[in-house]
């Protein structure tokens, strides 16, 4: 069965568009939502990844090949430690170093200061080895922490981050 609705009725917000889908259908257990078309407008105001594929290959240098990528692990490590960790890694030819997911502003390993240590270790790399590797920090907290946060990457050159945005909210995530 197809159901319409006016994308007005969402307001072209991603959190209202998401309770207009599953609101009432959530109440129901016997119904499903298995797929879903959206118009032009709608698609939009959701905008997608700003550089894709394409543009992640141009940030490592590496146009054809596989890309190799790899989480900082374990929990626990202070931010020069985890800046080591990022060097190591970046010299052995990894591509994208990520946050594990756990990372965040712990007590341990304060945002500001990890993003600091692993995008100065993946950046010294670079200048030593000419390897671009990049580093990815995750973002997570209350709205106000993470725009700090953004603000903190986009200060450092970082050239992506990792954003949950059921954690931090749709209307959120859609701001960054």
């Amino acid at each position: 069965m197809d159901i319409d609705f006016s994308v007005a009725i969402s307001g072209l917000e991603p959190a209202q568009f998401m309770n207009v889908l599953f609101g009432n259908t959530s109440l129901q257990p016997t119904v499903q939502a298995w797929d879903m078309t959206l118009p032009p407008e709608m698609l939009a105001t959701f905008g997608g990844p700003r550089f894709g594929m394409a543009g992640l290959r141009e940030l490592v240098n590496a146009p054809t090949r596989p890309l190799t990528a790899t989480a900082l692990k374990p929990m626990g490590l202070s931010p020069a430690e985890l800046g080591e960790l990022c060097a190591t890694l970046a010299r052995g030819g990894i591509d994208i170093i990520k946050d594990d997911h756990g990372l965040a502003n712990q007590a341990f390993s304060p945002f500001d200061e990890r993003v600091r240590a692993c995008q100065d270790a993946v950046n010294r790399v670079h200048a030593e080895t000419g390897h671009r590797a990049i580093y990815v920090p995750n973002m997570a907290g209350t709205p106000s922490a993470l725009f700090r946060q953004a603000e903190i990457v986009h200060e450092l050159g970082v050239g992506a981050v990792m954003v949950s945005p059921m954690l931090v909210g749709l209307p959120v995530f859609h701001e960054l």
